[in-house]
């Protein structure tokens, strides 16, 4: 097992980050027109609306962008370093029951269960479904070589 594997999402996925940009920039083109009418209008509630959904847009666009292009899941000797948008966190081995490919949408996912029982979906190994990357696999067997080593 190597030390400093780290896991991103694939080509595939950063297709769908910016496809996903072009819908948020259509969405705030219709939000700002709706800020100008309820400006023009003089309704505050109307203003009020579009820019808490302003908000919404930007918050939503800047997460997934931030996810595809920042995310990574890393096997250390201490655990699965996760990260998705913020910091990164760390699962120690010892609280992971379950790592398994499922099916989430249109991508093919880990999910990883906790002794609590909580489930945690993977940022990467990540890949379509329908036409799965053959990395996938390979990186899920790494995963899983991490997990199962023999700990001191």
């Amino acid at each position: 097992m190597s030390v400093g594997v780290r896991f991103r999402a694939d080509e595939a996925r950063r297709g769908s980050a910016w496809a996903a940009a072009l819908l948020t920039l259509a969405g705030f083109t219709q939000v700002a027109a709706g800020i100008l009418e309820g400006m023009l209008s003089d309704s505050v509630a109307l203003t009020g609306m579009y820019l808490v959904a302003a908000v919404l847009f930007f918050g939503s666009a800047w997460q997934s962008w931030h996810v595809v292009h920042h995310g990574y899941t890393e096997p250390t000797p201490a655990g699965l370093v996760v990260r998705r948008g913020g910091a990164a966190r760390l699962v120690p081995w010892r609280e992971i029951t379950e790592l398994r490919p499922q099916q989430r949408g249109r991508y093919l996912r880990v999910r990883l269960r906790r002794t609590s029982g909580r489930d945690m979906w993977l940022v990467a190994p990540l890949t379509r479904a329908s036409r799965p990357s053959p990395r996938f696999g390979d990186e899920l067997r790494t995963l899983h070589a991490w997990w199962r080593a023999p700990r001191p």
